[in-house]
C-alpha cells in the first residue's frame, strides 16, 4: 500500500498550519474550529480558564483577575490556542456544510465532561467583542516610550471603526458619535473632498480644511469655535494620551453596549523583549483595565517564556519592582512540546482500519529490528522509540523522537540567528512542517521512513543567505551526491541543539538518515561514512574526534586558509620545542 492511502484524511489538502489572527474568513475560521485538538493539556487549562472567568461573572468587581499569559515555546500552539478562545469567548457564527454554527458547537464532542461543557457555554452567553491581534506586526515599534498603549489604543479604536493611527482624531470621532451626527459629519466631508471620510482620515493634516468644515456643517454652534482648527492641527500634541484616558474610553465602552471587552495581543514577550518601558506600559494597563472597567475587560497575552521568566530578565536587568504585574495576570498557562504529537497524530496522521491492520503486523514482524535501527549513541540524550504497535500506528511514517526533536531544533537555530526574522514570529509551524515532510514521501510504498533532512524545507526559504549558500554551493561541487546534500542538511538542523544535543556521530546520522523500516544498517553505515569523507574533503564538515559538525561559509574559509598556510619545519621545531619547555618548567 502507498503511504498516502494509509491515512483517513488526504495528505495534501490545505492546512491552515500556520495562524495569522487576521485571517477570520468563513472557511478559515470553520476548518480551524472544527479540526483544533484539545489536548489533556488544553482541557485542564480550558476549565481553570473558565472557572476564573465565570466566577467574575458573578461579580460586580473582578478587577484583580482579569488578566491571562499564555506561554510556549516555538511550535507549542500557544497563537492557535489564542484565536481559538477568541472564537469561542465571542461564540462566532459560522457555515460549514451547509449548516450555521456556533463556536461552542465545535467543542460538544471535544469535550467529555458535561459539567465543564455547561460551564464554558453558559459563559460565552454573555454579550463579549473580542479583540485579537498580533501586537508585533503593528505600526509604533520605534516607539521607545507607549508602543503597548498606542497599540490597544488603535486596535480599540479600529474595533470602534474609528481611527487606528491617531487617537486625537478617534476622540473627534467619538465626540461626534455622542453628539448623533458621526454619520451627517461623513457624508458631508465626502461630498467636500470626494472621497470617502475613512480612506482619508489617517492622512488629515492634508485634508484639514475639508474636515473642519464638515465639522462646523454637522455642528452648527462649533461654528464660531476659534480653537477647532487649531485643535485638528495640533491636536496629536495636545491630546493627553494616557493610560488612563484610554482605559476610561473602555470602561464607557463596556458600559454603555452592555458587553464585556477581551484584548487578546499574540506574540506581546517578543514585544516587550529586553524593554522594560514596554513591560511597565503593560502593567499598568491592566492594572487601569482592572480599576476603571471592575473586571469587565480583560487582557490575553502570549509570550515565548512564562511571565515569572520574563519579569526575572526585567528585575535583573533594569531594577524594577514588577510584582503587581504578576498578581493580574492571575490566570497562566504554559504550553507544553508533550502535546504536539498528539496534534499532529490526530489532525494528518489518523489511519484507516485496514491501515491499522497494516501497520500492525509490520510492527510485529520488524519490532526488533526497529528497536535495533534507532539505537543512537550512548552519549545522546535518551529518546523515544517506537514502544508498541499502537504508537507504530499513531506515529508513522515519522519516528517517536521527531516530535519532541524537531521542535528543539527549530528553537535551537532561531536563537542563534540562523533564520530570518519570520521564523521567530511563528510563520511555520510544527504541523506545517510535518505536513511538508509527509507529502514528501506521499508516493512510496509502506515501509518508509521520514528522515530528519525532510524537514529542512520547512525553515529553507527563511535561512540567512551564508547559510543557504552553504547548500547550494554544495550541490555544484563535482563528485557531491543527492544523498550527501541530504546528510548535509542533516547536519545542520542538528547543530546548534543544546538541551538535546545529538552529536553528529556516524551512528547518529544512521539513526537520523534511516529511510526504510527494514534497511540493511551494514550498507547505509557504509554509505554514511563514504558520505562524510566527501563532505569532509570539500570542508563542508569538519571531524571533531568521532563527531562530524557543519561548517558556515565563515568556518569553511577559515578552514581552507589554515590548511593553505606552510608552515616552516624550523618554525614547526621552534614552537614544539616552546610547548616542551612550557609543560616542563611551567609549574615549578
Amino acid at each position: 500500500m502507498i503511504i498516502k492511502e494509509l491515512f483517513q484524511k488526504d495528505i495534501y489538502r490545505t492546512i491552515n498550519g500556520v495562524v495569522y489572527a487576521d485571517k477570520t474568513d468563513n472557511d478559515i475560521v470553520a476548518q480551524e474550529l472544527d479540526e483544533y485538538v484539545l489536548t489533556g493539556e488544553l482541557k485542564k487549562y480550558l476549565n481553570r480558564l473558565f472557572e476564573v472567568y465565570s466566577e467574575s461573572l458573578k461579580r460586580a468587581d473582578s478587577g484583580g483577575h482579569m488578566g491571562v499569559w499564555i506561554s510556549g515555546f516555538f511550535g507549542s500552539g500557544k497563537s492557535h490556542f489564542l484565536k481559538i478562545l477568541s472564537y469561542l469567548f465571542e461564540n462566532r457564527h459560522v457555515k460549514i456544510n451547509g449548516e450555521t454554527k456556533q463556536a461552542i458547537d465545535f467543542f460538544r464532542d471535544k469535550i467529555s465532561d458535561n459539567m465543564a461543557f455547561k460551564m464554558i457555554e453558559d459563559a460565552v452567553k454573555v454579550p463579549t467583542d473580542v479583540i485579537l491581534f498580533n501586537i508585533d506586526s503593528l505600526s509604533f515599534q520605534n516607539d521607545e516610550q507607549a508602543a503597548v498603549l498606542k497599540a490597544f489604543f488603535g486596535v480599540f479604536n479600529r474595533k470602534r471603526g474609528f481611527c487606528f493611527l491617531y487617537p486625537h482624531i478617534a476622540h473627534v470621532e467619538s465626540f461626534l458619535v455622542k453628539k448623533g451626527v458621526y454619520e451627517d459629519f461623513k457624508k458631508k466631508f465626502e461630498a467636500l473632498n470626494g472621497s470617502s471620510w475613512e480612506t482619508d482620515r489617517e492622512d488629515y493634516v492634508f485634508y484639514a480644511d475639508e474636515m473642519l468644515q464638515a465639522i462646523r456643517e454637522a455642528l452648527p454652534n462649533q461654528s464660531e469655535n476659534a480653537e477647532l482648527a487649531d485643535w485638528i492641527t495640533n491636536g496629536e500634541k495636545r491630546y493627553p494620551l494616557t493610560i488612563e484616558n484610554f482605559a476610561r474610553e473602555v470602561a464607557d465602552y463596556v458600559d454603555t453596549k452592555g458587553r464585556r471587552l477581551l484584548f487578546m495581543a499574540d506574540e506581546m514577550g517578543q514585544f516587550i523583549g529586553m524593554d522594560s518601558n514596554r513591560m511597565l506600559n503593560l502593567q499598568t494597563i491592566v492594572e487601569n483595565l482592572g480599576t476603571q472597567a471592575k473586571g469587565k475587560a480583560w487582557v490575553f497575552v502570549t509570550s515565548q517564556e512564562d511571565i515569572d521568566s520574563v519579569l526575572g530578565q526585567k528585575i535583573q536587568s533594569k531594577g524594577n519592582d514588577f510584582s503587581k504585574i504578576q498578581g493580574r495576570f492571575y490566570t497562566r498557562f504554559s504550553l507544553s512540546s508533550s502535546s504536539i504529537a498528539e496534534v499532529i497524530q490526530k489532525r494528518i496522521l489518523q489511519k484507516t482500519p485496514s491501515a491499522e491492520k497494516i501497520l500492525s503486523d509490520t510492527y510485529v514482524a520488524q519490532h526488533d529490528i526497529l528497536l535495533n535501527q534507532m539505537d543512537f549513541d550512548h552519549g545522546t540524550p535518551t529518546m523515544p522509540r517506537f514502544t508498541n504497535a499502537e504508537e507504530y500506528c499513531r506515529s508513522y511514517p515519522f519516528a517517536p523522537y521527531q516530535f519532541n526533536l524537531l521542535q528543539d531544533v527549530f528553537d535551537a537555530i532561531r536563537s542563534v540567528g540562523a533564520t530570518g526574522l519570520n521564523l521567530s514570529k511563528g510563520e511555520r509551524s510544527m504541523l506545517e512542517a510535518f505536513q511538508t515532510a509527509l507529502k514528501a514521501v506521499g508516493s512510496s510504498e509502506n515501509g518508509a521512513l521520514v528522515p530528519l533532512a525532510n524537514f529542512f524545507p520547512t525553515v529553507q526559504s527563511f535561512l540567512d543567505g551564508s547559510v543557504g549558500r552553504v547548500i547550494f554551493n554544495a550541490q555544484e561541487i563535482p563528485g557531491i551526491t543527492e544523498f550527501d546534500i541530504e546528510l548535509l542538511k542533516t547536519l545542520f538542523l542538528i547543530r546548534y541543539l543544546r538541551n538535546r544535543r545529538i552529536p553528529g556521530t556516524v551512528q547518529n546520522l544512521c539513526v537520523l538518515t534511516l529511510s526504510q523500516v527494514n534497511a540493511d544498517m551494514v550498507t547505509h553505515r557504509r554509505a554514511i561514512e563514504d558520505s562524510l569523507t566527501r563532505l569532509e574533503k570539500e570542508n563542508l564538515v569538519t571531524r571533531e574526534n568521532e563527531e562530524f559538525i557543519f561548517l558556515t561559509i565563515e568556518e569553511q574559509n577559515i578552514t581552507r586558509e589554515i590548511q593553505n598556510t606552510e608552515v616552516s619545519e624550523t618554525r614547526e621545531t621552534r614552537e614544539l620545542a616552546g610547548l616542551l619547555f612550557r609543560d616542563q618548567f611551567d609549574g615549578r
